[in-house]
C-alpha cells in the first residue's frame, strides 16, 4: 500500500507512534443500524498491520451494516470496539487474523450467524483455541526434545557418530540420498555453535550425530528414523514401549501437530490424521477406531512422554491443567466446542490416560 500519511496527534501523545490513518480506510461516516460512528480509530505505523487493518476493518463493517449479521446494536458496537483500542493501546490485528476461522463455525452460510451468537461470543471461542494450542504444542516440544535425546544415544551407540552418512545402515535406501541432502542443506544453513565447534576440531569436517540431532528439524528426524534398518529402530523404541514398526508415525504425526501449533492454526475443530490406534487402545470396549479429533491428539502426546522424567516434563501436571481446560468448554453458546473435540462424558477416567 502506498505510504501512510499523518494525521493529527492524539490528545495528550504529540508525535504518536500510532497518530497516522492509511489513505484506504472506509469513509469516516459509515452508519450502523442508522447511527452515524465515528471515524475509523488511528492504526500503527506498519504496512503489514494496515493492510489486516483494513481487511478486517471493511468486513467487520460489511457485518455491522447488515442487520442480518448483526443481533443487535450493542454486539455491532461492540465489534466496533474490538477493531482497534483508543488511547494508543496495541491494535490487535493478530487476533483478527486467525478468528477469521472460528468465525467459519458459526456461519449458517457465507452471510448469516446462526442465532443467538455474537462477535464475543466468537471472540471467546478464539481465545479458548488459542490456550488449547499452548497447552498441546508444550506437549508436543517436550516429545520432541525426548526423542531426539533418545535417537541420538541408541542410533550412536549402534551405528557409531557418523553412521547417518552409510546407506548400509538404512532400509529404504531409495528415499536415503534425499534425505542426506535435506541434512547438508540443513547443516548448511545452521549458525549453531556447536557445528561450528565440530566442523572445525574433530570428525574431518563432520558433525557426529549427537550434535546433529540438535539442527535437524523434527520433521526430517521422523524421516530418518522411518527409513533407518528394523535393529536401529528397535533400539530407539524399546524405551517407549511402542512397536518399532508404528513408532514413526506417531512422531511423525507429533511433528506435524507441533507444526500447526507453532504457525497458530486452528486446533479444536481440525480433523488430523486418522493414526494407528494403541495396542491398549484397540482393547478398550468399544474399541477406539477414529483418532482424527484433538481429544485423541492429546492421549497420544501424554502416552509419548510417559518415561520422560518429572524433572524435564510432569505430564501428571500438565493432563491436569488440559482437563480443566477441556471443562471449560461448556460455556460457548456459538459452539458446541467439547463435542466438537469429542471429549467424551468419562474423560477423566477413561483408560487413554493411564
Amino acid at each position: 500500500p502506498p505510504p501512510p500519511t499523518p494525521g493529527p496527534p492524539q490528545p495528550g501523545r504529540p508525535g504518536s507512534f500510532f497518530a497516522c490513518r492509511h489513505p484506504l480506510a472506509p469513509h469516516p461516516e459509515i452508519r450502523y443500524h442508522g447511527r452515524i460512528s465515528a471515524a475509523p480509530p488511528l492504526l500503527p505505523r506498519n504496512e503489514c498491520a494496515f493492510s489486516a487493518a483494513i481487511f478486517f476493518y471493511e468486513t467487520l463493517c460489511k457485518a455491522i451494516q447488515d442487520p442480518r449479521r448483526a443481533s443487535s446494536t450493542a454486539d455491532a458496537e461492540g465489534a466496533c470496539r474490538f477493531r482497534c483500542q483508543r488511547g494508543g493501546k496495541c491494535f490487535e490485528n493478530r487476533e483478527l487474523l486467525s478468528v477469521h476461522g472460528v468465525c467459519d463455525s458459526v456461519l449458517t452460510d457465507r452471510e448469516h450467524f446462526r442465532s443467538g451468537v455474537c462477535f464475543d461470543d466468537v471472540m471467546s471461542a478464539y481465545r479458548y483455541d488459542r490456550k488449547l494450542r499452548d497447552l498441546l504444542f508444550e506437549a508436543a516440544e517436550a516429545v520432541e526434545i525426548d526423542f531426539r535425546a533418545r535417537f541420538a544415544y541408541a542410533f550412536s551407540r549402534r551405528y557409531g557418530a557418523l553412521g547417518y552418512r552409510k546407506i548400509a545402515n538404512f532400509a529404504d535406501q531409495g528415499k536415503f540420498p534425499d534425505i542426506l541432502k535435506n541434512i547438508d542443506s540443513e547443516l548448511d544453513r545452521s549458525k549453531e555453535r556447536c557445528v561450528a565447534h565440530f566442523k572445525t576440531l574433530y570428525f574431518q569436517g563432520e558433525v557426529p550425530i549427537w550434535a546433529l540431532v540438535e539442527v535437524l528439524s523434527f520433521g526430517t528426524l521422523a524421516k530418518l528414523y522411518n527409513i533407518l534398518e528394523e535393529q536401529g529402530r528397535r533400539d530407539i523404541s524399546m524405551a517407549y514401549g511402542i512397536k518399532w514398526d508404528i513408532l514413526g508415525s506417531y512422531i511423525w504425526h507429533m511433528s506435524v501437530i507441533r507444526n500447526l501449533c507453532a504457525h497458530h492454526a486452528r486446533i479444536y475443530d481440525r480433523a488430523f490424521y486418522n493414526f494407528r490406534p494403541l495396542n491398549e487402545w484397540r482393547k478398550m470396549r468399544p474399541p477406539i477406531s477414529d483418532t482424527r479429533s484433538v481429544f485423541h491428539q492429546c492421549a497420544l502426546a501424554y502416552r509419548l512422554l510417559r518415561n520422560v522424567s518429572r524433572d524435564c516434563f510432569d505430564r501428571d501436571e500438565w493432563r491436569n491443567r488440559l482437563f480443566i481446560h477441556f471443562r471449560s468448554a461448556t460455556q460457548f453458546p456459538c459452539a458446541n466446542i467439547k463435542a466438537i473435540m469429542c471429549v467424551p462424558a468419562n474423560a477423566e477416567t477413561s483408560p487413554l490416560w493411564v
